[in-house]
Formats: C-alpha cells, sequence, structure tokens
C-alpha cells in the first residue's frame, strides 16, 4: 500500500508563512521559488505549455506564484493541470507526483492551498487517472472530473468524501445528449455543474453548455448554439469553458458573431448578454467576488499570445494579470473568500433565546395609528411577551402586518416591508429563523412574494402555503418548496374548491395536507366553512360544514380558524349555539363537540403539538373592558388558565408552535430528501441532516430509508443504516449526504427516511416521501423516463 497523504515538512511550511520570494523573472517559468503564499485572497490558477503550475492573486501587479517549483520540494515529478475551489482552500491537481501508481500516467492529487497537506485521491480503491479538466468544490469534500467508461465517449464523474476516503465514482451525465463532455465548474454551493456538451471533444464545433445537478439529477441544455443573441448574423461554431457566477448566471466563451467573446447566461432566464467587446478573449472563470478571470489574445501590443486578464463583472475595467506570457488554455480556475450572503443568519448572534420545546404562540397587537406589532410569547405561566417586532427593527427598519410559526417553533413567517425596497409599501413574505438570527425575503425567481392573505410555514422551514388571488378563485391557496437556493414555482391546491375566497391554512403535523377557511365571502364571513387538501392538490373536500353542528343545533353562521390536533382531530371556531365557541371534529368522522365546555366567546384557536389549545378570549371575568386576551387550556377543555391578560390582542390569528414530543429522545432531524429513480431501476436518496453535532462523541451517524413493513434498505447487509455517517460535522451543519443502489420493491409508493445519533438514537424529524408525486412537503421525486 502506498502513502496517499503528505503532511508537508515544517520548513516548507514556515517558508510559505514568512513570505520569502525571489523576484519574478520575465519569464515565469525561469522561477524556481514560489512566492508569497496569498492563498487567503481571490486568486487565478494556469497551467503554462511547459506543464508548470502557477497562482497569481486576482490584483495588479501582483507576483505569480511557481506551485510546480514549490511541489518539486516535495516530491519530484511532472504536472499537467491545476485547478482551485470556489472558496480558494485547495487545489485539484493532476500531476505524476506523491504516488507510484502516478508515475507515467498522471492522477488526481487534492492539496490544502498553502500546501501544508497533499493527499492522492483514491475512489474505489483506485487512484484517479482523468481525462480531462476537473474540478473540486469549496471545502474540498466532492470532487467532479472527466473520464471515460461511463455510457458516452467521455463523463463527468463525481466523487464525495468518505471518512478518510472517498466514495465510489459516480457518472452524473448519463442523461446527457451528446458523446463528449467536460471542462465542469461547480457552483458556489458544490449542487450544480456546468460544462461542455459536445458531438466532438475539447470544445469543438458544435460544442454547447450543459448544466446538472452534482448527484446526477436534473440535466439540462442550459445553453444551445441556436441561443444567438437577437441580431447576431453569424450563428457561430461552439460555446465553451463555462462558469457560474455568484448571482447564478453562466460565463462563458462563444464565437457567436465572429471571433472569441464572453458571454453572460442570466439567472433570470433571459437571453445572452455579450460581457466584453474584445475579440479573442476566451476560457472564463469567474472569483466569487463576480470579477472574470479570462485569456485574451488580442490585447494591442500584445504577443499574440493567451494572457491573463481580469474584468469588473460588466466587462469594465480590465487589466492583464500575466502579460507576455502564453498561458496553456486547458482550463483556468478562480477562487477566494466567498462572501457571505446579506440574509445569512448561520454565523449571525441570535437576537433571542427562545426556546420552542416548552411550545410558543405568536399573535398581534394594534396600536395608535393602527401599527401592527408581533409578538411571541412561551406557553407557561407567568411567560414575558416578547416583542418581535422591536427585535427586528435592529435588523431593518420597516412595518409588519402577520405572523404565523411553524409547527416545530423553528420558524417564523412574517409580512413585512422590511429587508428589501421592493417590500416598502407593498409587503413581502419573509422567512426568519426562531432566534432571529437569519432573515430571507421569499422569492419566486427573482421576485419577491408578495401574499394576498393568510399564510403558513412547515415544520423545518421548507414549505410554505400562501393565499393570493391569482387563481380560478377569487382567492386561493398557493404552495412552494424549498429547492436549493431558492423556490419552486408555486402550486395551485384549491383548483377544486366549491369556494370563491379560500384562506388561513393551517398544516397537518407531517406538512401532508391542511385545513383552511372556504366560503362564499371574503374574511371568513357568513357561510364560510371548513376545507382541507393535500399539499399536492389532491383530495379537496369540505370537511366540516355550517349544518354539522351537533343534533338541534340551528346552522352556524360560520366556521373559521381550523387547526390539527395531534390525535388526527380538527379543532376550529363556530358559533353553534350563540356566540363564539371552540369545537373539535374527531379524526375522520362527522360530528362535534365543544371543546370549552360552559365558556363562552372563545375563537381563534391554534393547537400545540402537545394538544393544548390557545385561544383568544373576552369573557373572562373581570375583563371588563371586553378585550381579547390570550388563553391556553387542556385538550378537553376541563382546565385553563391566563397566558396574557388586560391586553386587546389583533384578531387576525393565532399561530402555536414548538413543544413537539419525539417517540424517542434523538435530535438528528432529516431536513430535506431527494429521491432519483436511476435507468437500471434503483434508487438514489440525497439527504440532508440537521444534529448539534458536538465532535466524536456526540453526532449523527446515519440514516435509513425505511418500508411501510419496518424493512430498511441497504446496499450492504451488514451496514448499519442505509447511509453510514463517518464522521461528525460540527462545522457543516444541516449536511447533505447521498445514497445509491437502493432497491424499492414494486408496489411500494412510499418510504419514510429518518436520522439516528451517536448518543440519542432515533426519535427527530423524519420525512415520509411519496414516490408517486413529483414533489411534496421537504422533499422532491425524479422518476426515469
Amino acid at each position: 500500500m502506498h502513502n496517499r497523504l503528505f503532511i508537508i515538512g515544517l520548513g516548507l511550511v514556515l517558508l510559505l508563512a514568512s513570505g520569502v520570494a525571489l523576484a519574478q523573472n520575465s519569464d515565469p517559468a525561469a522561477d524556481s521559488t514560489i512566492a508569497a503564499a496569498r492563498y487567503e485572497e481571490s486568486v487565478v490558477v494556469y497551467t503554462l505549455p511547459d506543464g508548470t503550475l502557477w497562482r497569481v492573486a486576482a490584483e495588479e501587479g501582483a507576483e505569480p506564484e511557481n506551485i510546480s517549483a514549490a511541489l518539486d520540494e516535495i516530491a519530484p515529478g511532472e504536472d499537467d493541470m491545476i485547478n482551485v475551489s470556489a472558496d480558494g482552500e485547495w487545489l485539484l491537481l493532476l500531476t505524476t507526483r506523491f504516488d507510484a501508481d502516478c508515475a507515467g500516467w498522471s492522477c488526481l492529487v487534492l492539496a490544502s492551498a498553502d500546501l501544508s497537506s497533499i493527499e492522492t485521491v483514491v475512489a474505489a480503491g483506485e487512484v484517479v487517472h482523468v481525462d480531462g479538466y476537473s474540478a473540486v468544490a469549496a471545502g474540498g469534500d466532492l470532487i467532479v472530473y472527466t473520464a471515460p467508461d461511463g455510457p458516452h465517449d467521455s463523463d463527468l464523474w463525481a466523487i464525495t468524501r468518505e471518512g478518510d476516503g472517498w466514495s465510489a465514482p459516480q457518472v452524473i451525465t448519463t442523461d446527457s445528449p451528446y458523446p463528449f463532455n467536460g471542462q465542469p465548474a461547480l457552483s458556489l454551493d458544490g449542487s450544480r455543474v456546468v460544462f461542455d456538451c459536445g458531438p466532438v471533444p475539447y470544445g469543438q464545433e458544435g460544442n454547447e453548455i450543459c448544466e446538472v445537478n452534482t448527484d446526477g439529477s436534473g440535466l439540462r441544455v442550459a445553453i444551445a448554439m441556436d441561443d444567438i443573441p437577437e441580431g447576431m448574423a453569424a450563428p457561430g461554431e461552439a460555446l465553451h469553458h463555462p462558469a457560474y457566477a455568484p448571482d447564478g448566471s453562466i460565463v462563458f466563451e462563444s464565437d457567436w458573431g465572429g471571433g472569441e467573446h464572453i458571454w453572460r447566461l442570466p439567472a433570470d432566464g433571459s437571453g445572452p448578454v455579450s460581457v466584453s467587446e474584445d475579440y479573442n478573449d476566451n476560457s472564463p472563470c469567474v472569483l466569487p467576488d463576480g470579477r472574470i478571470a479570462s485569456l485574451w489574445l488580442g490585447r494591442e501590443g500584445g504577443e499574440g499570445v493567451h494572457e491573463l486578464k481580469l474584468m469588473h463583472p460588466d466587462g469594465s475595467n480590465p487589466v492583464v494579470l500575466v502579460a507576455d506570457t502564453d498561458v496553456y488554455d486547458i482550463g483556468i480556475g478562480c477562487g477566494g473568500p466567498i462572501p457571505e450572503a446579506e440574509d445569512s443568519g448561520d454565523d449571525a448572534e441570535p437576537l433571542s433565546e427562545y426556546d420552542p420545546q416548552g411550545g410558543v404562540v405568536v399573535f398581534h397587537t394594534r396600536g395608535e395609528g393602527d401599527v401592527i406589532t408581533l409578538w411571541r410569547i412561551a406557553t407557561y405561566t407567568g411567560a414575558e411577551p416578547e416583542n418581535l417586532s422591536a427585535a427586528l427593527d435592529t435588523l431593518s427598519p420597516g412595518a409588519d402586518y402577520r405572523i404565523n410559526t411553524s409547527p416545530d417553533g423553528r420558524w417564523l413567517l412574517i409580512e413585512t416591508e422590511r429587508f428589501d425596497p421592493a417590500c416598502a409599501g407593498w409587503a413581502c413574505l419573509v422567512l426568519v429563523h426562531g432566534d432571529l438570527s437569519a432573515a430571507e425575503v421569499v422569492r419566486i425567481g427573482d421576485e419577491p412574494l408578495h401574499a394576498g392573505g393568510w399564510f403558513a410555514v412547515a415544520s423545518g422551514g421548507n414549505l410554505i402555503v400562501y393565499a393570493d388571488g391569482s387563481g380560478p378563485h377569487t382567492l386561493d391557496l398557493w404552495a412552494i418548496t424549498r429547492q436549493d437556493d431558492g423556490w419552486s414555482e408555486p402550486l395551485l391546491l384549491t383548483a377544486d374548491s366549491p369556494y370563491e375566497y379560500n384562506t388561513v391554512p393551517a398544516l397537518a403535523p407531517d406538512s401532508s395536507r391542511l385545513l383552511f377557511d372556504c366560503g362564499p365571502e371574503a374574511y371568513s364571513q357568513d357561510g364560510n366553512e371548513i376545507c382541507e387538501v393535500g399539499i399536492n392538490g389532491s383530495g379537496l373536500r369540505v370537511v366540516v360544514g355550517i349544518s354539522d353542528g351537533p343534533p338541534g343545533t340551528p346552522p352556524a353562521t360560520l366556521l373559521h380558524h381550523a387547526s390539527y390536533a395531534p390525535d388526527g382531530s380538527i379543532v376550529f371556531e363556530a358559533d353553534w349555539g350563540g356566540s363564539g365557541r371552540i369545537w373539535r371534529t374527531p379524526a375522520n368522522e362527522v360530528f362535534t363537540n365543544a371543546v370549552n365546555l360552559d365558556l363562552v366567546s372563545d375563537w381563534m384557536p391554534c393547537v400545540l403539538p402537545d394538544g393544548r389549545i390557545v385561544s383568544l378570549w373576552d369573557g373572562r371575568d373581570g375583563n371588563n373592558q371586553g378585550l381579547s386576551e390570550l388563553k391556553i387550556m387542556t385538550a378537553d377543555g376541563s382546565d385553563y388558565e391566563m397566558l396574557l391578560e388586560d391586553v386587546d390582542i389583533f384578531s387576525i390569528g393565532l399561530s402555536c408552535g414548538g413543544g413537539i414530543s419525539m417517540s424517542d429522545s434523538g435530535n438528528a432531524d432529516v431536513v430535506y430528501v431527494r429521491a432519483t429513480e436511476e435507468s437500471d431501476g434503483t434508487w438514489t436518496f440525497v439527504v440532508t441532516v440537521e444534529h448539534p453535532d458536538t465532535g466524536w462523541e456526540d453526532y449523527a451517524d446515519g440514516w435509513d430509508v425505511v418500508l411501510p413493513d419496518g424493512t430498511v434498505l441497504l446496499v450492504e447487509a451488514e451496514s448499519p443504516f442505509t447511509r453510514l455517517l463517518l464522521h461528525p460535522h460540527v462545522n457543516e451543519q444541516p449536511f447533505t449526504r447521498a445514497q445509491s443502489g437502493l432497491v424499492i420493491p414494486d408496489g411500494v409508493t412510499d418510504v419514510i427516511v429518518r436520522a439516528h445519533d451517536l448518543v440519542d438514537g432515533w426519535g427527530g424529524r423524519e420525512v415520509v416521501v411519496d414516490l408517486t408525486v413529483p414533489s411534496g412537503p421537504d422533499f422532491e421525486v425524479i422518476r426515469a423516463e
């Protein structure tokens, strides 16, 4: 067995850290000493025709670093190619160094940016020999490379870090329409890859730009030769060398109109636009700050060689980083510090010390000038209400209107004018973490989402249901689900409703269906009933009608504000018998019984996951002003206490969350699942898990795919889980891992995905995946064609 991992000697590390460097000669290849390490800055990596590998800081006047010369101090050999991860922390080398199996036949080697550790990549017990350019994701745990032995002449293959090694290679271009697939470039988050795809190798005539998810799903031709911009006469011969920009657009080379130019395909779906007017400009890569590096043959006064150029995202302010030097045009790579998203709260300080485990209720008050304030209160005696609007003022100014909490209490969905200029004067939906450490304006494409009525968010924060007037009725309910860094196109849920107004949704604990107000008038007025529908829009029915009251009672004027209880029953407000009361319809039955016994003037209920019911009550003795006070009672209404007295709560809706009881003490939660049926009939599951890993003593150590009869799907009989997790993910939460080769028996229509942690075992959040639909709450399904 060869030594695959090299930890470089202290002397070299000190040399790099000290900034020792020799003056750069006019011929960079003549310099045998690496310059001061600049890997903590934005960099571009490239190769010269003599096979030497180089890196240069992305600033005018920077001195290039001879990576090959530094490697010569560690191990002899020859180099072929280099790429850098998007975060600039990892170098991917194609070299004959470091392993006897690489001598005479270059293989992939992964090196830290400061060269303090170097690893020969070994997958399925073999070093990896490639047939073209390769890419490594930020974090260094995913590599995509070009090689034969797949369904095409050349394909893209992906390997991921597994413990101290690498997974077996998975071909991800099975669905490509072309025989040659290469030149991969990864998105900043490592979820997608763009690449050359064409009828001949090396990005030549007829080459187009394809895109695929790194699990092999969703392959498409992203940019075709026929996508030539309007008014462009010459169709060109090839598109080549794509790269993602931070805004999601794709930057690439094309010879539309004659001569090589740099183009951009915007993320909004509009057509390609020219980035630079410079001719003979090719092979672009994009830095995390949006600047574009390219190889330029056309500089006036140049020597007609591929000089390394850097320009702003719009093509302005071009500078030559490496002049009078011919850079080998097999591919250049860009990397550097990745700016944190403006609405990212992963590292933000929480503004709230809320604890959803005990249960929380969110509500509104209305003050002078009809100013609405959002509040949250814990569900124990003596709890102090928390002014959420005041806390949000420290993040962004603006007015608030409505609020909802997810059943798990971890997410808040608010209607507000904050966080985006497009929301000022026209409130948007904003998803906020429960501790207020992160706020995300919900967008459909590039547009903020403006709801036309009430809304709800599911546990995990990956499903939103909202009311809007763009459907077949005056007001309809729509669902959107989390997809990568954005949200899906809205799915209409209430197409089959018998009523014009459909609003006030409340999700089931498992997010598989929802209750809502359905009626002939707006704002849940006379004639309103309670409807139910599946989250995919199927099975819509009127579940409680105004004539479904107890025997002998006249029809109600209206039913309103329904919620699911943990036992499957439905709790709602109705005025059977006069005055508002809280009622319950048992699961799958059509009779009702009052929950609040002799209490009257009780309305707007929501149900906590432990079964307790929270409502507004204006009938308390001593409440001489008739205020809508906040009350909490047992599930049968036999006992109650006041959560908030002498405060008038605005009656636009209550929402309950937190306090979710688990069947076990485990706290490894399944956040999202993607299930893909492969062409051979097996399945690949890509599962996102969240767990407070602390290290080797407590971490999420596996997840399962479970059939309805309790059978756990395993690739190897001796494996303890469907997917064994070999190490903690302390600084990667939530994290995503895949397992392929799973066989689901014929006739099975749904499976359960659950996660396990080392200390507490099972018991965290599970996701039920319906294999008969393309998507649902916290999952998507991709069937083989």
